[in-house]
């Protein structure tokens, strides 16, 4: 593998395990926005990394976290952020269709 995708490699894994550490921190009871932003965080990273390998697991994964997310992002409450998820979550699902 090239030292920088490495290098990227290691920047999104190291971003998941913070944002996986600050959602247990930020839980959903205490700070709900905070909370949903990380499980936003983590299904960005894995998109991103799935353009680096394992690709289906990954997006899968992303997937996994968007609809986290939106378990608890109502359009009613925070519309934005709905929105912006759900085109995550959809661009994620379209790219695994691709992939297979």
């Amino acid at each position: 593998m090239h030292f920088f995708i490495l290098l990227e490699k290691l920047n999104y894994l190291n971003i998941i395990n913070a944002a996986n550490k600050a959602s247990e921190i930020l839980t959903f009871d205490y700070f709900p926005k905070y909370y949903l932003y990380a499980q936003t965080i983590i299904g960005k990273a894995y998109c991103f990394l799935s353009e680096i390998e394992n690709k289906e697991e990954n997006l899968k994964l992303a997937i996994h976290y968007f609809d986290e997310a939106l378990k608890n992002f109502t359009q009613n409450d925070f519309p934005d952020e709905f929105n912006d998820i759900t085109n995550l979550r959809e661009q994620a699902r379209m790219a695994l269709i691709q992939a297979k």
